[in-house]
């Protein structure tokens, strides 16, 4: 055990980040950026969330991610305890594959 833990205080620290400082382009403050297409949305891929909507007792507070398969909102629960929680929203016609795997074995933890 004082070996693991004088092995965990003694390591080396982590080199810093080195980010490029050119290769791209500068988008200026003031313009808006919109990262995702809508070309999906507007097929009725994707369900239409909006910030503040209620599902069961969970309030939408913001968008975390998306991706092909579903989106990922922050929500809080209003009606214990207001603690928070994510909602993955998958996409219509998601029933299959690892995204489907992975909603199920998420199911189960909850159960």
């Amino acid at each position: 055990m004082l070996r693991w833990t004088r092995a965990a205080f003694t390591r080396a620290p982590v080199a810093r980040l080195q980010f490029p400082r050119g290769g791209f382009e500068v988008v200026p403050v003031s313009s808006i950026l919109e990262e995702e297409g809508y070309g999906m949305l507007k097929a009725g891929h994707y369900c239409s969330i909006n910030i503040d909507d209620v599902y069961s007792s969970y309030r939408v507070l913001g968008k975390l991610g998306y991706g092909s398969t579903s989106t990922v909102w922050l929500a809080r629960n209003i009606r214990y305890g207001g603690y928070h929680a994510s909602l993955k929203i998958f996409t219509r016609g998601t029933t299959t594959g690892p995204a489907r795997g992975k909603s199920e074995r998420t199911r189960g933890l909850r159960e």
